[in-house]
């Protein structure tokens, strides 16, 4: 599920970086490189900045084992980790916050959909998929 998760969601953030074509901050701002942060030894980028992919990622990541784990402290966990992926990738300004925000809503509601759609298929609802991989099996 992750896999075929992730597929889709990059298939979906790579679309839409190509169609809008947004430059990074390190073009944005090439003229003032002096006022932005940046960090050595990043190999900066300039081009296809909107969404972040990253952000993309890691909000469907985090979507995707919420959904099977069912714990409320990971799922807490997971999400800081997720906003921490985003956060990151304006820190290092490879990315807007806009570029960040658009991937963590463009990763929540196509994992959503995704799961919605996977969890209509048959085999989904078997045992073994159903009982989420932190819970012991009954025995």
């Amino acid at each position: 599920l992750l896999l075929t998760g992730y597929a889709v969601t990059s298939l979906t953030a790579q679309a839409l970086k190509f169609l809008f074509d947004m430059p990074r901050p390190y073009l944005y701002f090439h003229t003032q490189l002096g006022k932005i942060h940046l960090v050595k030894g990043v190999d900066m980028l300039s081009h296809h900045s909107f969404p972040s992919g990253h952000t993309v990622t890691a909000f469907s990541a985090c979507l995707t084992l919420a959904y099977f784990i069912r714990n409320k402290y990971w799922d807490l966990l997971l999400l800081l980790l997720a906003i921490l992926v985003g956060y990151s990738r304006m820190y290092l300004s490879e990315h807007f916050f806009e570029d960040v925000t658009a991937g963590s809503v463009i990763g929540v509601f196509v994992t959503l959909f995704w799961l919605y759609w996977m969890d209509n298929r048959p085999f989904i609802h078997t045992a073994c998929w159903r009982r989420g991989l932190l819970k012991k099996a009954a025995g």
